[in-house]
């Protein structure tokens, strides 16, 4: 099991999350220095953030009363929150690192966070990170990766200049900035928590399995038309799936699918020769997918992507299609490193194939990034060069998970599902 190191940030320095254990539901949770007993100034606020009906902690997770040690003592304010969630939601699914063990990345974390889980702005940021650049230091040195979390009101307070500096930033070292706790579980790959009845108090929960696709790390554009006779996929629903996107330092994408249908009584020829007037609809992508359409009277389908951000973006978009119980799905790339500028938009032709006999699934995994590191381009690029041949269900997903874990990288996955 490959475990996260959190890292709550001061002004005085980074307080490392050593441990956190369940009590008794009875008794109030309590913040411990270094494992002693000596209970923080914090104790009460965080007794406050745990439990109901005020806090979010045993709302998420259904337990009411926690002892945690931190390294480094937090006298007051509200900004260690959002780095007690992300501890609490990595407990919660085994996967926080205590205090002797072994860690596979590290997280740097500071933000309040309010009853409905939003994230709010904090002061003394710079100077948070710059008390920190002996750890960051240290973790470079152990090859360890480090994500840095923010609210994203705070971003742009960052003094650019002193991050090129410290190599902060880039792949390995990455900063992101998140409107919402919730973000921080995408960020982290960990499962959203099933809410606990209110004023409930139960033995912490396995945590349940996060089934979906969804928009994952901020961005992505598709492109270039799909062909009308390409056969795609059915994306396994069963494979977790790509966590939805959050990075300020990532690109701002909506993707959108366009159906243009002829009215009752009237053919999608008459549609494209203007003898009968369209009837257009859109809807956003939810959830990592759109509503199952129809091909009957479906005279045209795209999926339009628009770049909200304010930079430049790389492009990669991969494809993938199958119908009925074939064996092997058809890949393609439709997008090798395409530049997309601020506003700019992008156009997939998604129309299925005439006489569709059985259900139809399309599968989209998009990545983007801001400006890719020559290793990061290179990898991607080779992918796009070795789509166009059919591969296994499987191969197919394989490469979806790889290519979601890569470090810089924003992803979108979707899925879409054609009926006769």
């Amino acid at each position: 099991m490959k475990r996260t190191r959190v890292y709550i940030a001061t002004t005085e320095g980074p307080a490392e999350v050593q441990r956190i254990t369940a009590e008794d539901p009875g008794v109030h949770s309590v913040v411990c220095l270094d494992g002693k007993a000596m209970a923080m100034p914090i104790s009460a606020a965080y007794n406050d953030f745990v439990r109901q009906p005020t806090g979010v902690i045993e709302a998420a997770w259904g337990h009411g009363a926690f002892r945690m040690d931190l390294s480094r003592e937090i006298a007051g304010g509200l900004s260690w929150q959002l780095g007690a969630f992300a501890a609490h939601a990595l407990l919660a699914a085994d996967r926080l690192a205590g205090r002797e063990e072994a860690s596979a990345q590290a997280v740097w974390i500071t933000g309040e966070v309010d009853r409905d889980l939003r994230v709010g702005r904090v002061e003394g940021l710079q100077d948070k990170l710059r008390q920190s650049g002996r750890l960051f230091t240290e973790l470079e040195a152990a090859g360890i990766p480090l994500t840095i979390l923010m609210p994203r009101a705070n971003h742009a307070e960052l003094d650019a200049e002193w991050l090129a500096e410290e190599s902060l930033g880039g792949e390995g070292r990455r900063i992101l900035g998140v409107d919402t706790a919730s973000d921080v579980l995408a960020v982290l790959r960990l499962p959203r928590p099933a809410l606990a009845q209110s004023g409930r108090s139960v033995a912490l929960p396995p945590p349940p399995r996060w089934k979906r696709l969804a928009t994952s790390g901020v961005a992505a554009g598709l492109a270039l038309a799909v062909g009308a006779g390409a056969a795609w996929t059915h994306l396994n629903r069963d494979m977790p799936a790509i966590p939805p996107a959050i990075a300020e330092a990532a690109p701002a994408i909506t993707l959108t699918a366009i159906e243009t249908r002829s009215p009752a009584g009237q053919s999608c020829a008459a549609v494209h020769f203007k003898g009968a007037a369209a009837q257009v609809s859109e809807s956003a992508l939810a959830g990592g997918r759109w509503e199952p359409s129809r091909a009957e009277g479906l005279c045209d389908l795209r999926y339009r992507i628009v770049n909200t951000g304010d930079r430049n973006l790389s492009v990669w978009a991969f494809a993938a299609r199958r119908d009925g119980d074939a064996a092997t799905v058809r890949t393609r790339a439709f997008a090798k490193e395409r530049r997309l500028s601020p506003g700019g938009r992008l156009e997939i032709d998604g129309r299925p194939p005439r006489g569709l006999a059985g259900p139809l699934g399309q599968g989209l995994v998009i990545a983007a990034v801001a400006e890719p590191a020559e290793a990061l381009r290179r990898d991607l690029n080779d992918h796009a060069d070795g789509f166009g041949q059919p591969i296994s269900p499987r191969a197919w997903d394989t490469f979806r998970k790889s290519i979601s874990q890569r470090d810089g990288l924003s992803v979108v996955a979707a899925e879409h599902e054609i009926r006769p």
